[in-house]
């Protein structure tokens, strides 16, 4: 695993770089000094030298000649003078030659072997090009024989001008710049040692004042990048930009912990919220469905209700038939009494008639007989569909009450739910809160983040711990806002729909109070037509009576028309008594039609109110069909919810699981 340098171990370095670099460039510039003032005594020291072997060589002749390959100083002959140039070395120090142009022919110079180098040449170097073509002298270092000299080359010129020798003094190289050499070491040295001390100063420092405080400040923000949030960085010793940082980390540490807090909070509290929702939804699920068997109750009694109105219209219809049958044979009988009575004024008149009249009445009788009976028999048809009809009637009373409680409890239920869908809506704005709540500390963590990254940023390479940290929260901060978005979107649906199912379930009641007016109105009715029906049983009974009595006295008429064949003598008496039973039984008859016309009338009025009964309850079983579409939106809105509620549970859970990464008393 590659190891990286610490930020002491980079400043020591950095120090020591700079260190070095300023003592390397003082170095430099105190040995180009030495260096240029070493070259300027090595100048004064050959131009010194030379002057001294010039006087040395001028006491032996100051002319100069070339005689083959002799020198001569005036007449002292050069060749082997080695005296010459040892006293000069003796006197300067360093070499001297004598050359005989570019020969040495006296030389202190030696060779490896320790042997004086005469006969060698000088070299084709600048020191022969400056004496030989240039006829001028030459200062500077030149290799001789593999060492190099500081030398000085002067040429020896005979009286026509011409270069015939050349006078040579030098100093080692080495040996003229080893105080240099010397001062240039302990120069060196003494840098070395500075910087050391420097570098060693300047590490105790950074480790001290630097070094310590960043490796807290990274050990904090390692805890808080593991999740403990439980982490205390020491007090600031000084309020440099170690000091500020070490406050804005502590600051950064306290207000996340505490962001970390309300995040917790809220999330439990946005968990609270997502049951509460979820028994909301299951009570408004609950709600539907009692709803929607309520519903079919009332459903099922407007069905019922409408096949009895149905099987009272079939009554009805059967009554008006036996009404209408009851009002022919009134009317026949009616017709009858006015045979009757004028056959027996006929008698009175002409008593010669009276066998004729007789047969005839009691032809007549025998009709009036028949009618009676049938007249009888319709009655007691009428009396057994008048008694149906009151059963049926008590059946539809039944009903309607059974349909009016089932509409009481159907509009309790729905206020229930319109009241539930309130409690809803309000805890989805309470809700809502939250979440506004929660979206708002997302933006203050972003913001926190963003410009914990610029810190980090300007930190350079000591923020990079921080801003792993920064970006952390910023990307928990994104995702709460958006976690918060998509919440708030949901909770929006949830209000929308609350308020819709609030709406359905309040026109539920509505109708389920237009639906209990209708089955009041139509017990009114039904208690009318109890009443209606007992008249036209009273009144049935009186006319069962009356066509009793009719019947009594047409046989009685028939006795006396067979007495009045056996005694003449009292046909008078007997016509009589025939004419007051007509006159009795005409009066019973126009009674009887009279009752039957008002049984006629009040079967019409049946027959009407049957008919409002049977649209009442299709107008209830249509509602019931709207209840039954209402509470199945209703359901369908639960399981939204529901769905909505779980969605909220499985964020908060996200949510928490995001949080539980984080350590904070």
């Amino acid at each position: 695993m590659q190891r990286h340098l610490t930020l002491t171990s980079r400043i020591g370095l950095a120090v020591l770089l700079s260190a070095l670099f300023v003592g390397l460039g003082a170095t430099m510039a105190t040995i180009q000094e030495l260096n240029s003032k070493g070259d300027i005594d090595a100048s004064d020291a050959i131009n010194r030298n030379m002057r001294v072997a010039w006087h040395t060589l001028q006491l032996h002749g100051t002319q100069y000649r070339l005689e083959g390959d002799k020198l001569y100083a005036n007449d002292t002959l050069l060749n082997g003078r080695m005296d010459i140039v040892d006293k000069i070395s003796e006197l300067v120090g360093g070499t001297a030659t004598i050359f005989r142009t570019d020969t040495r022919v006296a030389t202190s110079v030696k060779k490896r072997d320790g042997s004086r180098a005469t006969g060698t040449k000088l070299a084709r170097n600048a020191a022969f090009k400056s004496v030989f073509d240039n006829k001028t002298p030459f200062r500077g270092v030149v290799d001789i024989l593999g060492t190099p000299y500081i030398t000085g080359y002067d040429p020896i010129i005979d009286s026509n001008g011409q270069v015939v020798g050349i006078l040579y003094v030098g100093i080692k190289t080495a040996e003229f710049y080893a105080s240099i050499d010397n001062v240039r070491f302990w120069i060196i040295l003494v840098t070395l040692i500075c910087a050391g001390i420097a570098v060693g100063a300047t590490v105790v420092y950074v480790r001290v004042k630097i070094g310590k405080p960043v490796n807290d400040i990274v050990a904090v923000l390692s805890e808080v990048s593991q999740g403990n949030l439980n982490v205390e960085l020491p007090t600031p010793m000084a309020q440099d930009e170690i000091g500020r940082t070490i406050e804005a980390t502590s600051t950064m540490v306290h207000s996340l912990k505490g962001i970390i807090k309300r995040i917790c909070d809220n999330m439990h509290a946005l968990n609270g919220a997502a049951g509460e929702l979820t028994n909301i939804s299951n009570d408004m699920n609950q709600g539907a469905l009692s709803l929607n068997d309520h519903s079919q109750q009332v459903s099922q009694a407007a069905k019922n209700m409408s096949s009895n109105m149905e099987q009272v219209a079939a009554a009805s219809d059967g009554m008006n038939s036996a009404m209408q049958e009851v009002s022919g044979s009134s009317e026949e009988m009616g017709q009858n009494m006015t045979t009757i009575s004028a056959a027996a004024e006929e008698a009175n008149v002409n008593l010669t008639t009276v066998a004729s009249a007789t047969e005839e009445v009691t032809v007549n009788m025998d009709e009036v007989n028949s009618a009676a009976q049938r007249t009888s028999s319709n009655i007691t048809s009428v009396t057994d569909a008048v008694t149906e009809l009151t059963n049926t009637i008590d059946a539809v009373r039944a009903r309607c009450e059974e349909a009016n409680q089932g509409a009481e409890q159907a509009s309790q239920t729905a206020q229930e739910t319109y009241g539930v869908m309130g409690e809803l809506s309000k805890s989805a704005q309470e809700i809502n809160k939250v979440v506004s709540v929660i979206n708002n500390i997302a933006g203050q963590t972003n913001m926190l983040a963003l410009n914990a990254s610029i810190e980090a940023a300007g930190a350079g390479e000591a923020g990079k711990g921080f801003a792993v940290v920064a970006n952390e929260v910023k990307e928990l901060a994104s995702q709460t806002g958006d976690a918060t978005g998509s919440i708030a979107s949901q909770i929006e649906e949830i209000q929308n729909q609350s308020r819709e199912a609030g709406r359905a379930s309040q026109n539920v009641a509505d109708t389920i109070v237009k639906l209990a007016e209708v089955i009041e109105d139509i017990l009114n009715a039904v208690e009318e037509q109890t009443q209606a029906v007992s008249a036209i049983s009273a009144s049935m009974g009186e006319v069962n009576s009356e066509t009793t009595e009719v019947g009594n006295r047409v046989n009685e008429a028939t006795t006396g028309s067979q007495e009045v064949a056996r005694n003449v003598q009292e046909i008078s008496q007997g016509i009589n008594e025939v004419t007051q039973s007509v006159l009795m039984a005409s009066t019973g008859v126009q009674k009887m039609v009279h009752l039957v016309g008002e049984s006629f009338e009040s079967s019409n009025e049946i027959t009407r109110q049957v008919a409002d009964s049977s649209r009442a309850a299709e107008e209830v079983a249509t509602s019931m069909l709207e209840v039954n579409d209402a509470s199945e939106r209703m359901t369908q809105l639960s399981g939204t919810v529901n769905q909505q509620a779980t969605n909220m549970n499985q964020i908060a859970h996200e949510l928490a699981n995001a949080m539980s990464h984080f350590k904070s008393s």
